[in-house]
């Protein structure tokens, strides 16, 4: 559970236009210590002494010592001394939490939450962070404020998660700060103060907590309890950029786009808005525009994908509310071209046809036939091409249709050169070859070959090279 500032979606973000915002809480369980340690196949070798430590620590939690039944837990859920295992940290935790310790109660209601080694309840993790909470654990205040919040395992009470969300804040917890902030500022359970707001969203954005800095300079770009000023909007929301903080990120590029508190810059703005969209999902690197891009930034776009290592290999870029200038058109052809790991391009187009729609479709007709042009005289790999809500005339889509197809059959016979690579050549170099072959690759799936046809001329290649006798498959 957790809740991220966020730019509306709904808003329309254009070339001198300053952005609409909309901030929401930040709220997200904590434990106590350190999170899980993940990936760890099992326990690190130890020393003799270490060894007699956690022997001991099994030994005292066995004879009921909270303090160590806590440790010991605490040494499962990180895999430090013994194996990795969660429910047994649940188990631990839970002998701890019977005999009244805070910090173990407000774990084990985290467990609860999060489904760690047990089933996740969150009327159990209400019970357990209610216990903690109630011997003044700052964490589980905070956590059981969140539930009241959020209405999970508890029944939805704004006034009571103001409640815990204060005790937790005057303790320092900076997560709970930023949430007593936003009920101020949303008037959740509390008289609506933009001033308080500022107050507790400064708190937290001084510890560093990077949704309490983006929040707290909209604020400042707002004006909003707090006198209007561009330059500490650009100062906090740089602070939560650098956290990466994905709306800061996207906050701070239009702040470069318009100039208002920093020089103007199209360039980082691009760069930061494009940071802003950037997502990383199964590994795979995603790029997304929930809003129209300026002209000016869009074409700025595709010079700071190729040249920042942070968008290396992006396989999906995604643009909404696309306009049909000259310019954006432009700017997307580019971006073919200079980014070849781009494989699935989406485009939402931005509402605005005629009548019949008629004179739209020519322009949309026109596009999509440049893109074909490019596709099929440059070496991309763009293998699917979605335009949202309309879609293309007929023959301009057949023909994107086969270039996309070919393209899939260049990806899929790349992938199996890539099982088996090149064996070595008396005549050529190893790189020699593997580029040898992906041009034959590209040129014989561009011709018209089947990919079976293609990829017989390919096999026939590198057999003739493994041998030392060139064929005409060079030609």
């Amino acid at each position: 559970m957790s809740y991220v500032p966020n730019i509306s979606e709904n808003s329309s973000i254009s070339s001198g236009q300053f952005p609409v915002h909309q901030i929401n809480p930040s709220v997200q369980p904590t434990r106590s210590k350190n999170p899980v340690a993940q990936n760890q196949p099992g326990a690190p070798k130890m020393s003799a002494r270490a060894n007699a430590y956690v022997k001991w620590l099994e030994e005292s939690a066995s004879e009921g010592i909270a303090l160590a039944q806590k440790s010991l837990a605490e040494m499962f859920m990180k895999g430090i001394g013994v194996e990795q295992d969660v429910t047994q940290a649940v188990f631990w935790y839970r002998k701890a939490a019977e005999q009244g310790d805070a910090t173990a109660q407000a774990n084990l209601g985290m467990m609860y939450d999060s489904g760690q080694g047990v089933e996740q309840d969150a009327k159990q993790a209400v019970f357990w962070y209610s216990k903690a909470a109630e011997q003044g654990h700052a964490t589980a205040q905070a956590n059981l404020g969140m539930m009241y919040e959020s209405g999970q395992g508890v029944e939805r009470d704004a006034k009571q998660a103001v409640v815990w969300y204060r005790k937790a804040a005057e303790q320092g917890n900076a997560n709970a700060q930023v949430n007593l902030g936003f009920m101020y500022d949303s008037g959740q359970g509390v008289e609506q103060d933009a001033k308080q707001a500022v107050v507790w969203y400064r708190k937290a954005a001084e510890q560093g907590n990077a949704n309490a800095q983006a929040n707290l300079g909209i604020m400042y770009a707002r004006g909003q309890g707090v006198e209007r000023d561009a330059k500490q909007a650009v100062v906090w929301y740089r602070k939560a950029a650098e956290q990466g903080n994905a709306r800061a990120q996207t906050n701070l590029g239009l702040m470069y786009e318009s100039g208002r508190g920093i020089e103007k810059n199209v360039f980082m703005a691009a760069y930061f808005q494009l940071l802003g969209g950037l997502k990383i999902n199964v590994g795979e690197k995603l790029i997304r525009f929930k809003y129209s891009v300026s002209d000016e930034v869009m074409e700025c776009i595709p010079d700071v994908i190729k040249n920042y290592r942070e968008f290396d290999n992006v396989r999906v870029f995604t643009l909404h509310e696309f306009r049909f200038g000259r310019r954006e058109i432009s700017a997307i052809d580019r971006l073919i071209r200079l980014n070849t790991s781009i494989e699935t391009m989406n485009l939402f187009f931005e509402d605005d046809e005629s009548d019949d729609g008629s004179e739209d479709q020519g322009v949309i007709d026109a596009f999509a036939n440049q893109l074909a042009d490019t596709i099929q005289a440059f070496n991309t790999r763009l293998t699917k091409l979605n335009f949202f809500p309309r879609d293309v005339g007929e023959v301009e889509q057949v023909r994107l249709y086969q270039l996309l197809e070919q393209n899939r059959a260049i990806r899929d016979l790349r992938q199996e050169l890539r099982k088996e690579p090149p064996k070595k050549s008396d005549e050529l170099p190893l790189e020699v070859l593997e580029l040898l072959a992906d041009k034959l690759i590209v040129t014989g799936m561009r011709s018209g070959k089947t990919k079976e046809a293609t990829q017989a001329a390919v096999d026939e290649f590198l057999i003739s090279a493994q041998f030392g006798v060139m064929t005409a498959c060079l030609q």
